[in-house]
C-alpha cells in the first residue's frame, strides 16, 4: 500500500508540531507514515493555487489547532479548500500549554483529536478514534 500523501494546514506558531508529526513519521517504530504535502515556503500570490493544487492531490488533510487557529487566514482558507474538494480531514490539537482553538470555518462539534502515534495512525486509516 503506496504512503497516504498528507497535507498539513497549520499556523506558523504551531510549526514545531507540525515539523515533529512529519519527523515523527519517518521513525521507523511509528504506526503511520505519510508523504508531507505542506506548503514548504512563503509563496506570497501563488500560495491559495499551490496550496489548492497540494490539497487536491493529498489523500487526507491534517489541520493543526494551537491556541491561536481562530485567527489564522491562511488555515482558515486551506480548510474551506479541503471542504470544497470533499478531502478527509480532522483537527489535531496542537498545543498542550494552551487551549487549541479551531478555524472559523470548523464546526464547533467537530472532534478535535489528540497529537498522538495511535491517533494520527487511526484517521489515516479511516477509523475515527476516541477523542481526549
Amino acid at each position: 500500500m503506496a504512503k497516504p500523501r498528507v497535507f498539513i494546514s497549520f499556523d506558523i506558531a504551531d510549526r514545531d508540531v507540525k515539523q515533529n508529526l512529519v519527523t515523527q513519521a519517518a521513525d521507523p517504530k511509528c504506526p503511520f507514515t505519510f508523504v508531507d504535502n505542506s506548503i514548504p515556503q512563503a509563496l506570497p500570490d501563488k500560495w491559495v493555487p499551490e496550496a489548492r493544487r497540494l490539497i487536491r492531490d493529498s489523500d487526507f488533510v491534517i489541520v493543526l489547532c494551537g491556541d491561536q487557529t481562530h485567527q489564522a487566514t491562511g488555515v482558515e482558507t486551506e480548510l474551506q479548500i479541503t471542504k470544497e474538494l470533499k478531502k478527509p480531514y480532522a483537527l489535531i490539537k496542537a498545543t498542550r500549554q494552551y487551549t487549541p482553538t479551531r478555524p472559523r470555518s470548523a464546526s464547533p462539534t467537530e472532534p478535535m483529536y489528540p497529537a498522538t502515534w495511535p491517533t494520527v495512525a487511526a484517521l489515516l486509516r479511516g477509523e475515527k478514534p476516541a477523542v481526549a
